[in-house]
């Protein structure tokens, strides 16, 4: 098991399970590509990765891929990937797929290093003192996960989305990834303004701060969002992508301020 962590601890940097295993099928895929798949074979060896579940999910990528053609809703070429790299906007897709499974994160409150100008706030917490709780429960990053140990998850998310809940001596939560508050603004469930608190409420359970203006606008680009996509699904020929609700989503998701 020692191994095994560290041999998986490069792929933990983005703070989410899912995406460090994207980052392995990544690895994985250029080198079958650059050096056959021996090689790449020898590399999941000894990263202690299943050679032949990259293989299946290489699989299901390309019936996807074919499946999405086939409809209608993707093209080809590098617009597809336009936003591949983008970590913030992928952890938001993330987060709108997975809604509503999303977990609350308190943390411990922050420690400061005393320096020679002064007291610097550390971005590190003990990984013990951070708490879970979904609506209904507290709950607990699984050992197998990547976050389970981490000790830097941004000091202003305060969400994870999660794959799976399961409950053996207590609640755990696997393939959890780190979200921001936009993209649970943008994708997660009915948003209700508190305008005398300057806060707003998803699902009247998720709280933000967010001044009134901030949350009518947040609302007014969802329902905007929700628009293009129906008229996506009427005739998935139309390309929404440039449109100037989705190009404001992706450079208000990118540019987010304090977060990861």
């Amino acid at each position: 098991a020692e191994y095994m962590g560290a041999a998986h601890k490069p792929f933990a940097a983005a703070r989410s399970d899912l995406l460090a295993l994207a980052t392995v099928y990544a690895t994985w895929e250029r080198l079958r590509h650059s050096s056959g798949n021996a090689a790449a074979k020898s590399w999941a060896v000894a990263s202690f990765v299943s050679d032949q579940s990259l293989f299946n999910i290489s699989a299901t990528r390309k019936k996807l891929r074919a499946l999405l053609r086939e409809m209608g809703f993707a093209g080809h070429g590098a617009a597809l990937n336009a936003n591949s790299e983008n970590l913030r906007v992928v952890r938001a897709v993330i987060c709108a797929g997975l809604y509503p499974r999303l977990a609350r994160v308190v943390l411990p409150p922050r420690t400061y290093t005393e320096v020679s100008a002064g007291a610097i706030a550390s971005d590190f917490v003990d990984p013990k003192q951070i708490k879970l709780f979904t609506p209904t429960e507290r709950v607990f990053v699984h050992p197998a996960s990547l976050l389970f140990n981490a000790s830097k998850w941004g000091t202003s998310s305060g969400v994870v989305a999660y794959y799976e809940k399961f409950r053996t001596s207590k609640a755990f939560l696997r393939d959890v990834t780190v979200v921001t508050p936009y993209a649970v603004m943008l994708f997660g469930g009915k948003i209700r303004v508190h305008h005398e608190s300057a806060r707003l409420t998803i699902d009247n359970w998720l709280a933000f701060k967010s001044p009134a203006k901030v949350s009518v606008l947040f609302n007014e680009m969802r329902r905007e969002v929700d628009r293009l996509l129906r008229v996506k699904v009427e005739d998935p020929r139309i390309d929404i992508a440039a449109s100037p609700a989705i190009r404001g989503i992706v450079e208000l998701l990118t540019t987010e301020p304090g977060v990861l």
